[in-house]
């Protein structure tokens, strides 16, 4: 796991409770000197400064201001919860300090976030490129936050290399092909060669995509009608 990130056990709620987006207000958390030595180390911010100032204060704003990075946030094992009281209010709060979808591979945090603001907020935010889904397809976290085969290669438009790797750690290929389409297939520009290193024949196109002998030639299989 990247950064030694520790495991949450939050249960999985595919809508955040109360106000959307808007955690509901609690107590600042309170923070101890190592913490804030973690938390502050090769910031702008001296630490005297971090020892000094009430816990209240460190907030969303600060920890940006003075350049604190979601490494140096695991590191001093802040979780979720009590970033969001800090004013960490939406998904891109977290994006903002350097998490991305490697992260969310560790589904403690994809939980806890889920929790906080919905699955979707959640995936709009983090798994947005093809590089997105190639961290994210094939983990517990993609099923929490619905990110399928038909998404993942959406995202692999115009990338053929990322796209045979979605397909190679997708889970029950080739069947899973079912959940996709022949067109968003042609779309990430694989061709025969990449397919068939995925583990996906020309049977198995036939089988899950219904494509026409046009498609199947576009793809680059050679065959008679």
């Amino acid at each position: 796991m990247r950064r030694g990130v520790a495991r949450m056990d939050d249960a999985v709620d595919t809508q955040p409770p109360g106000i959307p987006g808007i955690p509901a207000p609690s107590p600042a958390p309170q923070l101890s000197e190592a913490q804030r030595l973690i938390l502050f180390h090769g910031t702008t911010l001296s630490i005297d400064e971090a020892f000094a100032m009430d816990a209240a204060d460190v907030t969303f704003d600060l920890m940006v201001a003075h350049g604190c990075t979601f490494d140096s946030i695991i590191a001093a094992n802040l979780q979720a919860p009590a970033l969001c009281t800090a004013g960490f209010e939406t998904p891109t709060h977290f994006k903002r300090v350097g998490m991305d979808a490697l992260d969310l591979v560790d589904i403690g945090w994809t939980r806890s976030l889920v929790r906080l603001f919905g699955a979707n907020a959640v995936r709009t935010a983090f798994v947005s490129t093809s590089g997105d889904a190639v961290a994210i397809v094939g983990t517990e976290s993609a099923r929490v936050l619905a990110v399928e085969i038909d998404c993942a290669l959406e995202l692999c438009a115009g990338d053929p290399r990322a796209a045979e790797r979605v397909l190679t750690i997708t889970p029950n290929m080739p069947a899973a092909l079912a959940g996709t389409t022949i067109d968003r297939l042609l779309d990430t520009g694989m061709r025969e060669h990449s397919l068939v290193r995925c583990g996906v024949s020309l049977g198995a196109l036939t089988k899950h995509l219904k494509p026409t002998g046009a498609q199947l030639s576009q793809l680059g299989f050679s065959f008679r009608v």
